[in-house]
């Protein structure tokens, strides 16, 4: 039976128009003329290792994303999923992403006129719950991302998604991130 991967393409490439949205595909560095704000861009990285995309002095992680090629079976089945894109808890001002099989490319907003940024970890839960990622007091949720352990067949091939990567609606001020049957930790970038 051929399982029903449209989900995972579409997520692929929701990310792919969503970077070419926010202007994320041009070169490294590049930002427009008016703004305040830049779009680093990280090296690509082959799988199980992670690609960061480190904001530069003076300016402050709003935001990221990833540009990924996945990895398909011959019939044409997804065999990949994109293990974390979020905030970096270990270096201050990076987006981090990473994928299971194929190559991946972090992009970070950096933005010269924000307050302080910083990166906040919620609980690694199972399937059966939401992870949240709380900013404290007087800061102000303005993104987040998700690190996921995915599941995998007897045969090794990823079958997992994150179903939830979104502010969330029943915490105020939190960052929320569920997966079909893995795990799944949120990470909140949390402004002062």
């Amino acid at each position: 039976m051929r399982k029903n991967v449209t989900g995972r393409r579409l997520g692929f490439a929701v990310a792919a128009l969503a970077l070419a949205a926010t202007g994320l595909t041009g070169a490294a560095g590049t930002a427009a003329a008016d703004t305040t704000v830049r779009t680093v861009m990280g090296p690509e990285m082959k799988a199980g290792e992670t690609s960061y995309a480190q904001c530069p002095e003076g300016t402050q992680l709003i935001g990221g994303g990833y540009a990924a090629n996945g990895a398909f079976a011959n019939n044409g089945d997804l065999l990949d999923t994109v293990d974390v894109s979020a905030p970096s808890a270990y270096r201050q001002g990076a987006w981090a992403a990473q994928i299971h099989t194929g190559t991946i490319r972090a992009y970070a907003l950096c933005d010269s006129a924000s307050a302080p940024t910083k990166a906040v970890a919620g609980p690694s839960v199972d399937s059966s719950q939401t992870s949240y990622a709380q900013c404290p007091e007087n800061t102000s949720l303005i993104s987040g991302g998700f690190v996921m352990s995915p599941s995998y067949s007897y045969g090794g091939a990823a079958y997992d998604m994150i179903e939830v990567n979104a502010p969330s609606q029943y915490r105020q001020n939190a960052w929320a991130a569920k997966a079909a049957s893995g795990y799944a930790a949120a990470y909140a970038l949390c402004r002062s």
